[in-house]
């Protein structure tokens, strides 16, 4: 027995030390040469309003008045991916594109080169579709005053839609080869909106009033876009000239997020004011006020400002798309290796069975088979400890966002590793 644990052991300090020796160039520099793009991959669908007299709403609303009806707008994603990489379980990035929620497609030039680069390093990344809200380039003084914000909760829906089915995919066979605990979330100004919504808007009450009976008719939060009942929770957000409703969304505890903003910025705000979106002003806090957010609740986080820039600078300057891809690439860096090398310690399992219920849960999780001795921590999903107590055999879980979580129990003797979804 003492032969096998000692060969056991060498065995992952191996895995261990490959790991981080992989961390050292893999997710820092294009070690991959070549990238495969498959594209037109569905991932969902989900209703929307669309002109029946023509392929695009008329701006000449008076005149001209559209016939609007619902259909199913079917979801697609491109994904890229190393060409020769081994891994098994890689982290994933999912995109979205900019252009103010009335245009722009999975396939700009901006959002291409993005993922090509983040290939390139070693990530799986999709470029996803999400729902457009053409009839905001209606005559504003026509449209409903949720429409802006409707229009950020519609793309919310649509990417939390694409992390469910990655996670699924991960789950059931996972033919993309992706770690279902490392799934971020990014995208450029709208595209922004919709990843900064899809991780820090995970809770019905923190909805805005006016969101409410649209949320309750598209079940809340989370969306009608595709593969119900599998947690849309990310690991982290990579935000481009982006913004959050309300940067008290975030709560200590939640995922890291990265971003970069121009102090000139004429459409998104740098830090806390309206955004006005054709027209239709939507109050909203910049990247400067999520950061400032971020650094008083202690969540990890990394800013920069483009001094003098005005909105969205990277999608048509080298030198801008340059300095930020490096610096949201040396964030990534840090969240990915942070969590590869931690979870690459895998403890040894012996006939010790301790059971967590109801898993998945909501509020309190009870523990059966301990034996009175042992010491408890959670790890979020990108390896940061959470605050939880043990008081007769249950931990109170309520404080803690929806997501997945490490538990560690350990005795003297023993030690077990229980995953946790908190719903």
């Amino acid at each position: 027995m003492k032969n096998f644990t000692t060969l056991v052991l060498s065995a992952l300090l191996f895995s261990i030390s490959v790991n981080a020796q992989e961390c050292d160039e893999r997710y820092r520099d294009p070690v991959f040469k070549n990238v495969v793009v498959s594209e037109g991959i569905k991932f969902g669908e989900a209703k929307q309003l669309v002109d029946v007299v023509g392929p695009s709403l008329s701006l000449d609303v008076l005149n001209n008045p559209p016939s609007l009806v619902f259909v199913n707008q079917t979801l697609y994603f491109d994904l890229y991916e190393p060409v020769g990489d081994q891994l098994q379980n890689r982290p994933m990035i999912i995109f979205a594109f900019g252009g103010a929620f009335v245009f722009g497609t999975r396939k700009d030039d901006y959002v291409v080169d993005l993922c090509t680069r983040y290939a390139e390093l070693g990530y799986v990344v999709a470029a996803i579709d999400y729902r457009l809200t053409r009839e905001l380039a209606l005559a504003a003084t026509k449209l409903e005053p949720d429409i802006a914000p409707r229009a950020v909760l519609k793309g919310a829906h649509d990417m939390k839609a694409a992390v469910r089915f990655f996670r699924n995919s991960a789950q059931n066979g996972n033919p993309y080869r992706i770690e279902e605990n490392q799934i971020y979330v990014g995208g450029l100004s709208a595209g922004a909106f919709c990843a900064t919504h899809t991780a820090y808007l995970t809770r019905e009450d923190e909805l805005p009033e006016i969101l409410k009976p649209y949320a309750e008719e598209n079940s809340e939060v989370e969306g009608l876009s595709g593969t119900p009942g599998v947690s849309s929770a990310v690991a982290g957000v990579i935000s481009m000239s982006g913004a959050l409703g309300e940067a008290t969304w975030m709560e200590p505890n939640e995922v890291p997020i990265v971003s970069t903003h121009g102090t000139a910025d004429e459409v998104v705000p740098y830090g806390s004011d309206s955004v006005t979106i054709l027209g239709i002003n939507y109050p909203v806090d910049g990247s400067s006020s999520i950061h400032k957010r971020a650094d008083t609740i202690g969540g990890t986080n990394a800013f920069y400002t483009y001094v003098g820039a005005s909105h969205a600078p990277e999608s048509s300057n080298t030198a801008y798309r340059d300095t930020g891809f490096a610096f949201t690439r040396d964030f990534m860096y840090d969240r990915v290796c942070e969590y590869y090398t931690a979870t690459s310690m895998k403890e040894l399992e012996d006939t010790w069975v301790v059971n967590a219920y109801p898993n998945p849960t909501t509020e309190v999780l009870y523990l059966d088979g301990l034996k009175g001795n042992e010491k408890l921590e959670m790890l979020n999903v990108t390896g940061s400890k959470v605050n939880v107590r043990l008081e007769n055999s249950m931990i109170s879980v309520r404080h803690l966002p929806k997501g997945i979580y490490i538990l560690r129990i350990s005795s003297q003797e023993e030690k077990k590793s229980l995953k946790i979804v908190k719903r």
